[in-house]
């Protein structure tokens, strides 16, 4: 009996070795298949072809940091950009492509006077598609994070010079996969990020499914947003629905608890995984720009540690004692000024007295009066 039970025990083993075995040969074999489901829409179907909910946006073609063709659609709220329009940039998940996503525009156009001019744009926005997706060159064996990343710098560069504003004063945007996208773009620079249904990496998500399986070891495509975020410090809004079927509440929870502060996590209710911002939600991302991506802050900045923020303080305090040093000079050379400035008003005879104009104490404190100054 013993015997059986070992030998039983013994093929069980070797049962559940064997299907962990495919299973890491799946992982490794079929990772860009498993991460990334592209659209991608042939020659024969015009790129002026885009949603209704988007009549007015333009159809752009720009080139990614390899020189190849990628595309994407711009929309604006107003007839024109000035300093105060906020860019953000908008990187969609990983299926489809970004006609898909129209509906992430989350604000109107603003109204139009008598001769249609809406005025200075408030918002202006730039969904783009990473290569392989929509109109965009490049097959999907080319697609991985380092790729996606590059052709959404490239996509940013092209918002920053539309809009005349630096590539870190661009806000960040991204759903789903596109939130690491986004995520891995904010350690740049940005005065604000928006999560929506994201991750804290890619192979956390199915260790929610399979905690015991090492995904993090077999897979290349990290997207670790979590380290990343932990490391910078930028104002965050970020979505999340209990009920999302793609991407777990939990790994949403996992990265709010990492990122930096400021930060707010909005929970969502009934909208899943695969959605466009409703109303609230528009409110939600229109009053969190407003606040924060006009502010004078200049963006994300890495987190200082204990010794940096004492240093700095030093040398605050230093600077400090240096300008009160030199404002007690000035007031102390003021004052001598009004004195002798008085002396002089109440004493005629010092006034008349040519002698102390040719005074040479008198010649060498003028000249030290400036030095002092300065």
């Amino acid at each position: 009996m013993r015997k059986f039970l070992k030998y039983v025990f013994c093929v069980l083993g070797g049962v559940l070795f064997l299907l962990y075995a495919v299973a890491a040969w799946v992982t490794v074999r079929h990772e860009t298949d498993l991460v990334f489901h592209p659209h991608q829409l042939d020659s024969t179907t015009p790129p002026e072809v885009r949603p209704l909910i988007l009549p007015h946006a333009e159809s752009v073609v720009f080139l990614g940091e390899d020189m190849r063709k990628l595309h994407g659609y711009f929309a604006q709220s107003g007839s024109f950009i000035d300093e105060n329009t906020i860019p953000v940039l908008f990187c969609h998940g990983n299926g489809g492509n970004c006609l898909y996503t129209s509906g992430w525009f989350f604000f109107e156009q603003q109204d139009a006077d008598a001769q249609g001019n809406r005025g200075p744009s408030r918002f202006a926005m730039f969904s783009f598609d990473y290569r392989a997706y929509g109109f965009s060159e490049g097959k999907k064996s080319e697609l991985n994070e380092d790729a996606v990343f590059s052709d959404a710098r490239a996509a940013r560069a092209w918002l920053a010079q539309k809009c005349g504003k630096k590539e870190s004063e661009v806000v960040l945007m991204g759903h789903s996969l596109g939130g690491g996208v986004a995520s891995d773009l904010a350690q740049d620079g940005t005065p604000a990020l928006i999560l929506c249904s994201t991750f804290d990496s890619v192979p956390n998500v199915p260790k929610t499914y399979y905690p015991v399986f090492p995904f993090s070891l077999l897979m290349k495509n990290q997207f670790a947003s979590a380290e990343k975020l932990a490391r910078i410090s930028v104002p965050i809004l970020q979505f999340h629905d209990p009920t999302d079927n793609i991407v777990p509440y939990r790994n949403g929870l996992k990265l709010h608890e990492a990122a930096q502060e400021p930060k707010t996590f909005v929970t969502l209710s009934g909208l899943c995984h695969n959605y466009s911002p409703n109303p609230e939600m528009c409110r939600q991302i229109t009053e969190f720009l407003l606040t924060h991506a006009l502010s004078p802050s200049k963006g994300s900045d890495p987190v200082p540690d204990a010794g940096s923020a004492q240093d700095t303080d030093a040398a605050q305090d230093a600077g400090a004692m240096q300008n009160a040093d030199a404002m007690q000079n000035a007031g102390a050379v003021q004052n001598a000024d009004a004195l002798q400035n008085a002396d002089a008003v109440q004493n005629a005879d010092a006034v008349q007295n040519a002698d102390a104009v040719q005074n040479t104490d008198a010649v060498q404190n003028a000249e030290l009066l400036p030095k002092t100054k300065g």
